[in-house]
């Protein structure tokens, strides 16, 4: 991954958090070299990802 990529992925993810911050979604969709980077989920991702499933349908 080449150093420009990087750049444009940590930019893209501060305006996002900013963006986030005063509830506005953001219009720059991820690229697709960076699309393709997935990062493993963990256990405990997916029992949280359950967690927040049940709690959604109780509500």
């Amino acid at each position: 991954m080449s150093i420009a990529a990087l750049l444009q992925a940590a930019e893209y993810l501060e305006r996002r958090e900013r963006e986030a911050e005063h509830g506005y979604a953001s219009t720059l969709p991820i690229p697709d070299d960076l699309r393709s980077v997935k990062r493993p989920k963990t256990k405990k991702s997916q029992g949280s990802r359950t967690t927040h499933n049940e709690l959604e349908k109780n509500r």
